[in-house]
């Protein structure tokens, strides 16, 4: 399914709020809005800290008029067509960007969530002022 911008008039991305200079502190609400960035997805960004006003409980959301997508594996196929950013790379290149993403999470991933546990650790308390998934894979 490909969103069409005559489909719904304004598509709304739902985001844990950002922290320490980032948009969000959320991995998958960066990655969903770093896709949009990069492809010109033009969005209204809704800045939260309570996932439980959405449907499922999760972050990122996306809204498409009465249709609500909330994981990046949803979210991102809905933006083919007039917005993939993708469809312009070669074959090489497309597995190029593949690896780099797996790379990212195979070892910059675990380092983010050591220095996250080790600031809990030495801050103490501060485990419930950061969204669950920002600690998860």
């Amino acid at each position: 399914m490909h969103l069409k911008m005559t489909d719904v008039e304004v598509l709304q991305l739902d985001i844990w709020k950002g922290d320490w200079g980032l948009p969000s502190v959320n991995i998958e609400c960066l990655q969903v809005l770093a896709y949009a960035k990069f492809s010109g997805i033009p969005l209204k960004i809704n800045l939260t800290s309570n996932p439980f006003k959405t449907p499922n409980g999760r972050l990122p959301l996306l809204r498409a008029g009465m249709n609500t997508f909330d994981t990046v594996k949803d979210i991102l196929p809905l933006f083919g067509g007039k917005y993939n950013s993708d469809c312009i790379l070669t074959d090489m290149q497309y597995a190029d960007v593949m690896a780099y993403d797996a790379l990212l999470k195979e070892k910059l991933y675990p380092a983010l969530q050591y220095i996250c546990f080790s600031l809990i650790k030495k801050c103490g308390g501060m485990m419930s002022t950061l969204p669950e998934t920002t600690l998860r894979t």
